[in-house]
């Protein structure tokens, strides 16, 4: 089930994303995906699932194959850090 809803937000984010952008500011549906699934079931999943997206978006975009695989594989470490600081922080 999180693949199709990654698969969804890669075809939102290549067809109607740019639609509304304002000045070449474009919001990062795929990003908001992956914090989202990352927070519910963990960082291990959410590292392989922002590797997986990230690859998906490079094929299907045409661009340099490996610059967004990288990045929302990175991208998904700080929601999980920030997250256990503010746990540690509350107890």
């Amino acid at each position: 089930m999180p693949v199709i809803i990654g698969i969804i937000a890669i075809v939102l984010q290549l067809t109607l994303i740019p639609l509304i952008s304002f000045d070449f500011i474009l919001p990062d549906i795929l990003l908001i995906v992956l914090v989202y699934f990352t927070l519910l079931k963990g960082q291990l999943f959410g590292t392989v699932y922002g590797f997986i997206l990230g690859f998906l978006f490079d094929i299907f975009s045409g661009g340099l194959i490996g610059s967004a695989m990288f990045s929302k594989t990175l991208a998904d470490l700080q929601p999980v850090i920030s997250l256990a600081k503010t746990e540690s922080i509350i107890t």
